[in-house]
């Protein structure tokens, strides 16, 4: 049985809740969770007992189309990916709307927009897929790598968060001291992230390790 890499994504409650990214689409997202579960996979990858490289990664593809002003209907070609999700943009007069309730037709590879875009509007058609793990991965296995995407998560958010708080003021000792402030704080929240990521794999081997025995362990007892 497979694992989803939203089900990964599902428990990760510190990037799902942070506000700053409430107004970004789907497919946005989901890049960017991909690219902090690949740090989570390298980390886990041979401590893991699963095989995590065997996965089938997200696939996208971006389709591009020009307003009639008569047609809701478009063609997409090449077929997207089975089980693909869509995001549909239509620009007018430079305005970007997020078009909604869009259905797609996988037996005509059509998708039908819920408006109809005005005439020489730009149309962006964006279809992603989550990826998933070949493996059948338990609530352990699962719970590591959604944690370990917090590093690189957290360490872009505190560099990111703390750059704008500090502007050069001329004085090159000032801003030297600033700049190390900035890593420093940077520093700890890695250190963080890391020994929570680290308690966690070390509880999971250890506790793989025992369960390896615990059959032999019971044989014995009852001898």
């Amino acid at each position: 049985m497979a694992t989803s890499y939203n089900d990964i994504y599902t428990l990760n409650r510190v990037i799902k809740n942070d506000p700053r990214l409430a107004n970004i689409d789907g497919y946005e997202l989901n890049c960017l969770q991909f690219k902090y579960l690949q740090f989570s996979i390298s980390y886990f990858l041979y401590d893991c007992l699963k095989d995590l490289t065997d996965r089938t990664d997200p696939q996208t593809s971006l389709y591009t189309f020009i307003g009639n002003g008569s047609d809701d209907e478009f063609l997409l070609d090449p077929v997207p990916e089975e089980d693909s999700i869509f995001v549909v943009y239509v620009i007018d007069n430079g305005e970007q709307t997020l078009i909604t309730n869009n259905t797609f037709d996988s037996l005509t590879n059509i998708i039908t927009l819920s408006i109809i875009p005005v005439l020489n509007s730009s149309i962006k058609v964006y279809s992603y897929t989550y990826g998933e793990f070949n493996e059948d991965l338990d609530d352990r296995e699962k719970n590591i790598l959604s944690e370990g995407m917090n590093v690189p998560y957290k360490e872009e958010s505190a560099a990111d968060q703390n750059a704008m708080k500090y502007i050069v003021t001329g004085k090159s000792l000032r801003f030297f001291s600033q700049a190390n402030h900035i890593q420093t704080m940077v520093d700890n929240v890695n250190n963080q992230m890391y020994n929570t990521l680290n308690s966690l794999i070390s509880e999971y081997t250890y506790k793989s390790s025992t369960d390896k025995y615990s059959g032999l362990a019971g044989r014995g007892s009852g001898v």
